[in-house]
């Protein structure tokens, strides 16, 4: 019988004879200079921290995730057949950007969709749509424990899009809550991070915003009497990933961890009440238009630090999005979650990162970096009232300047863009630039750094 090993024989060096060990290994260089970074504003983790605490997640067991594909075609005959096709090629849930006024018109879009087996996501822009949707659902006799995804109502973000609240939302979003009230597992509120992101907001802005928002929705429904356990259970997150693998697995962590603490501070009957369901994209942002194949690399690193981060449902968006959307780039979109799933086995292990020093302590400065701002948006009198004030609007403007003096001098280094161009493109197609909306304030618009070549200049 063999003997287990102990490593027992083995002294445990201190964490002070590591580094020292580590630096003489550097050649005298400083292991700050080495491994440190500055991520952000007031974020440089530690590249090997001495202690770190480590965060309970409320958390899914396994790790699964819904492989979605984004339906936007117009013609509703034509939206049908490209989610018959996208099940049938390896997606497991649908998500719908395609507008509708009747039962006749969802009965073309959804002809032989099963939705008891897929995760589905529609988007809906007013109280009459969500109508048409649950007279759908009833008439097909659906049973309601068994729908999952979510109705993707974000009045707040439309909002911040469009420069202006509407008076009527809060009896819209409650109508709608009252609507779906039956349907455990489907959520009808969604407060979407992608508007930040694109427009250039940092990790911890787009994350505090994104919470501040769920907040508001939160906060709304329990004020008109409905139980935080339902009113949670309402909520979706919509979170967008950048091409930072490692920093964006701890943000997702903190973003989880976070929701957490808001939910727990209404006191929720239920501890399922508190986890977060996350809906997540890759950046648009950074999809590139010069040498757009290496998207497919950022899209991989993407989708890795979105499950890697523990997110319920993934879309990718295909690597030529930006000219062309061909059905081979959400091929291959798909394909690249297929392989993380059925090659790469990321579906097995329940929260992968815990107990990784490096992200374990990336999270907890997210964490606390993130929580600072999303008070400072309270403090200001909540989402509606900063975004009201241009307070929202001018972190964001601040950071997205920082990042285009980045890709403009070549500090931030962009493969295709900046940083070795294909010499051999030519005759990019150019980008349409939204002109600037103002009505009641200033509106969210998203930016596009990675639409040419850039040359970079010194500052």
């Amino acid at each position: 019988m063999s003997t287990p090993l102990t490593f027992d024989e083995f002294e445990q060096p201190s964490f002070n004879e590591w580094l020292e060990t580590a630096e003489k290994e550097l050649k005298g260089a400083s292991l700050d200079q080495v491994l440190n970074w500055q991520l952000e504003e007031g974020i440089s983790p530690d590249a090997y921290p001495e202690k770190v605490p480590l965060l309970e997640l409320s958390r899914k067991e396994g790790n699964q995730w819904a492989i979605i594909e984004k339906i936007t075609c117009d013609n509703k005959k034509q939206a049908n057949k490209d989610a018959l096709e996208a099940l049938n090629a390896g997606a497991t849930g649908l998500h719908f950007n395609v507008s509708f006024t009747s039962i006749e018109e969802l009965d073309n879009i959804l002809k032989d969709i099963l939705f008891e087996h897929i995760t589905c996501f529609i988007e809906v822009a007013s109280l009459q749509e969500a109508n048409v949707l649950k007279k759908w659902l009833e008439s097909s006799e659906y049973s309601p424990e068994k729908l999952d995804g979510a109705l993707l109502y974000n009045p707040l973000g439309k909002a911040a899009s469009k420069g202006k609240v509407p008076t009527d939302y809060t009896n819209t979003l409650l109508e709608i809550a009252g609507l779906f009230s039956a349907y455990p597992t489907f959520r009808c509120l969604c407060a979407d991070e992608s508007i930040y992101h694109n427009a250039g907001a940092n990790l911890t802005e787009s994350t505090a915003f994104v919470l501040a928002e769920a907040t508001e929705y939160l906060q709304l429904q329990v004020e008109s009497g409905i139980d935080v356990d339902t009113a949670s259970a309402n909520i979706q997150l919509s979170a967008t990933l950048s091409s930072y693998h490692l920093p964006e697995i701890a943000r997702l962590r903190c973003l989880r961890h976070l929701w957490a603490k808001i939910v727990e501070s209404y006191k929720p009957k239920h501890e399922c009440s508190k986890y977060a369901y996350v809906y997540a994209t890759n950046s648009e942002r950074e999809l590139a238009l010069p040498d757009r194949h290496n998207n497919l690399l950022r899209a991989s690193s993407q989708a890795m630090s979105a499950i890697i981060g523990g997110v319920d449902a993934l879309h990718l968006h295909a690597f030529d999005q930006p000219s062309e959307n061909s059905p081979f780039g959400k091929r291959i979109a798909r394909n690249i979650q297929l392989l993380l799933e059925h090659e790469a086995f990321l579906n097995r292990e329940t929260d992968p990162a815990s107990g990784s020093r490096y992200i374990e302590n990336l999270t907890v400065l997210f964490c606390k970096n993130v929580w600072d701002l999303f008070c400072e948006i309270q403090d200001v009198g909540g989402y509606t009232k900063a975004l009201e004030r241009n307070y929202i609007q001018w972190k964001i403007n601040h950071s997205a300047k920082i990042l285009e003096q980045e890709i403009n001098e070549g500090k931030r280094k962009i493969i295709g863009v900046n940083s070795y161009p294909n010499a051999k493109e030519t005759d990019l197609p150019k980008i349409a630039v939204s002109p600037k909306i103002t009505e009641d304030f200033e509106a969210i618009q998203p930016v596009s750094f990675y639409a040419q070549v850039i040359k970079p200049v010194t500052a």
